[in-house]
């Protein structure tokens, strides 16, 4: 059987993790695949997707790419158009490409494993609503039960479309609000009154990243804090420092790589496998 080929692109790439762990559900599942990683500037969306659609068989997708991939995808799931992102593409024999999100689920199983969070009858914080803060709104929302959504978005007027939208999905007991990223004593109090603050911004990818805010701003918190960054930030720093229950993004990227593996191959995954060797490549990224 000849090589499939498997890429993640985004713009940064480099500190992808995805290859390790997907290459490891490969070997596990007996099929001769090969996933790699690409660094594709947006500019270069249009000439990768001519170049996937004859040459591999699937691809994962982050940032800045989650949004743009959409106007070059033939079929969309229904739960990624509502989100307007999409994390993971198939590539079908005729060349045609589908789209999903894996990023919600991905955020719930991590969450519930990390944190031993229920999201029923919640409140949430989701700070960055982007394409995978976008999608894990609209899956917990929609399929969590969480019962009071509060958006924060460095573009406020982006965090009010989306919570129009939310609401407009949203069932008779759910609310979804927006607090100004600005808004210090706003934030504080939510802070000392939500359940969970998911972090779901690029701030942290880079170690000399300034912090979301103020680590003073946790002071009389009370939420867990989980954070898409699948290293130590200075968010979870902070927030362990005070006591807080709070997980890195290691399972979440874990999670949305398992489902993305389903979406592909129709196969399960060994997720024991992949967790192995996303975790020897972070205990490499230490040393």
């Amino acid at each position: 059987m000849e090589d499939l080929e498997y890429l993640v692109i985004g713009d940064p790439i480099a500190h992808s993790k995805s290859p390790e762990m997907q290459n490891a559900a490969f070997r596990a599942a007996g099929l001769p695949a090969r996933y790699g990683k690409r660094l594709v500037r947006p500019e270069e969306l249009g000439a990768f997707v001519d170049f996937a659609r004859t040459h591999l068989r699937g691809f994962n997708v982050t940032v800045p790419h989650k949004n743009a991939i959409l106007p070059f995808l033939d079929e969309i799931d229904p739960a990624a158009r509502l989100a307007e992102s999409v994390n993971t593409v198939k590539v079908m024999p005729s060349g045609l490409l589908r789209g999903c999100s894996t990023d919600g689920i991905g955020v719930e199983r991590a969450v519930r494993e990390r944190l031993g969070f229920d999201f029923a009858q919640r409140h949430v914080i989701i700070w960055g609503v982007g394409g995978a803060g976008s999608a894990a709104a609209w899956h917990l929302l929609l399929h969590c039960g969480v019962k009071h959504l509060t958006l924060i978005n460095r573009t406020q007027s982006t965090a009010q479309m989306l919570a129009e939208k939310l609401l407009a999905h949203a069932g008779k007991t759910q609310t979804v609000d927006v607090v100004s990223a600005t808004d210090r004593p706003a934030l504080r109090k939510i802070l000392t009154t939500c359940d969970l603050l998911i972090q779901a911004t690029s701030c942290g990818l880079r170690k000399e990243d300034a912090p979301l805010f103020p680590e003073e701003d946790l002071d009389g918190a009370t939420c867990a804090v989980f954070d898409f960054i699948y290293h130590e930030t200075k968010l979870l720093r902070a927030a362990r420092q005070r006591n807080l229950l709070a997980s890195d993004g290691a399972g979440m990227l874990l999670y949305q790589g398992s489902a993305s593996f389903f979406f592909w191959t129709g196969i399960s995954p060994d997720e024991e496998a992949m967790r192995t060797a996303l975790e020897a490549s972070q205990n490499e990224l230490v040393r």
